[in-house]
C-alpha cells in the first residue's frame, strides 16, 4: 500500500512535465524551423522529423532532471517509510525508531536537497557541454556515467540519511565498489529514463536500494 501514493504522484509529476514540455518545446521549435527554412516539401519534413527527434531527447532528459526532484522531494516521506520496512525485514530491527517518522523524513529531504545540488552541480555542466559538435559526445558520456553512479547513491541513501552519514562518506562508499555502483545505477538510471518505467517502478528501486545498503554496503560505513 505504501507504494501506491508514490505511483500516483509520480504519474501525476512526470506525465504533466512530459506533456508541457514536449508540446511547449516542439511547437516553438517547429515556429523556427518554418521561420528559418521556410514551409512545405520534402526538405522541411526532414528537417521537422530530425528537430522531433533531437527534442524528444533533449525533453527526455530535461523530464528526467525534474523527476528525480519533484519525485525525490515529494516522495520523500513514503519512500522513506518503504526503505523502514525493508530495513526491519532486512535487519530485524529499526535504527531510526528511537528519532521518531517526522524526524526521519526531514533527514531523507535534507540528504535529498544536498544530492540534487551536487547532481546540477556537474550533470547540467556536462549536458551542455554535450551540444558541442564533434566533442559533444566526451562529454554526454561522462554525464550518463555520473547519472549512474548518481542513482546509486540516491537510492542506497535512505538508510544513511537515517545513519546520518555525511555526503562525502556517501560518495566515498559508492565509489569503494565501482563496478556495483555502476551497475546498480545504469538499472536505476535507464529505469528513471524511461517514461511509464520510471513511475511504476520507482518505489521498487527505494526497496532494492535499501536491499542493496544491507547487502553489500553496511559492512563498510
Amino acid at each position: 500500500m505504501l507504494s501506491v501514493v508514490p505511483l500516483i504522484l509520480n504519474f501525476l509529476i512526470y506525465g504533466t512535465i512530459f506533456y508541457l514540455a514536449v508540446v511547449y518545446l516542439y511547437d516553438h521549435i517547429l515556429l523556427l524551423s518554418e521561420s528559418v527554412f521556410g514551409s512545405g516539401g520534402a526538405f522541411h519534413f526532414i528537417i521537422n522529423y530530425l528537430l522531433f527527434i533531437a527534442t524528444f531527447f533533449v525533453v527526455l532528459f530535461v523530464c528526467y532532471l525534474l523527476f528525480v526532484i519533484a519525485g525525490g522531494l515529494l516522495c520523500a516521506p513514503f519512500n522513506e517509510a518503504i526503505s523502514q520496512r525493508v530495513e526491519k525485514i532486512k535487519s530485524g530491527s529499526l535504527i531510526s525508531s528511537s528519532k521518531g517518522f517526522l524526524s526521519d523524513v526531514f533527514s531523507s529531504i535534507k540528504s535529498e536537497v544536498l544530492k540534487l545540488s551536487l547532481l546540477f552541480s556537474i550533470t547540467v555542466p556536462l549536458f551542455l557541454l554535450g551540444l558541442l559538435p564533434f566533442v559533444g559526445f566526451i562529454f554526454a558520456g561522462a554525464a550518463t556515467i555520473f547519472s549512474m553512479l548518481y542513482n546509486t547513491l540516491d537510492f542506497i541513501d535512505y538508510p544513511l540519511a537515517r545513519r546520518n552519514t555525511g555526503l562525502k562518506q556517501k560518495i566515498k562508499l559508492v565509489l569503494s565498489n565501482k563496478p556495483l555502483s555502476l551497475g546498480f545505477g545504469a538499472t536505476a538510471f535507464l529505469i528513471t529514463f524511461l517514461p511509464g518505467i520510471n513511475i511504476v517502478l520507482r518505489p521498487m528501486l527505494v526497496v532494492a536500494g535499501t536491499s542493496l545498503y544491507f547487502d553489500r554496503f553496511s559492512q563498510t560505513v
